[in-house]
């Protein structure tokens, strides 16, 4: 926090601070891996401080929730290699939004997280040098 510039300071540090003291006697911490039955973080270094993504898994379905992945869905898609300025490391962050777009187009995941438009569940496919979100179809129950 010392080293950070005013800005960074409150938002990342500050700011995080006041978020989590109500929750600070029930947590644990965590690197990667099972974080409890069906739920395995997976880093993704680059955006912020300790950014993951988190696999739900059961059975055969699976959702990747995706967290900052994406700011704005529409150009960090088509263009991964745009960043945004809570980027903490730019160039990571854009090798950590290519790897999850890699993952989720090629074993064609259901993906949701921050930023995502209505329905906020989205599969994403390969468009030339970038990809696409496909949103999940939205069905109304009775």
């Amino acid at each position: 926090m010392a080293k950070g510039t005013e800005r960074e300071k409150r938002d990342f540090f500050q700011a995080g601070r006041e978020q989590v003291t109500p929750y600070k006697d029930r947590w644990r911490l965590f690197n990667a891996g099972e974080v409890f039955p069906g739920v395995t973080a997976i880093p993704r270094p680059g955006h912020t401080p300790g950014h993951s993504t988190y696999m739900v898994s059961s059975g055969n379905e699976q959702l990747l929730i995706w967290g900052d992945t994406v700011h704005v869905p529409e150009v960090q898609t088509a263009r991964p290699e745009v960043g945004m300025d809570f980027d903490t490391d730019k160039e990571l962050a854009i090798d950590s939004r290519r790897k999850v777009f890699d993952m989720v187009a090629t074993d064609r995941l259901l993906i949701t997280g921050m930023h995502l438009h209505f329905p906020g569940f989205a599969h994403l496919v390969r468009d030339g040098s970038g990809y696409r979100l496909i949103p999940e179809a939205w069905q109304h129950g009775l």
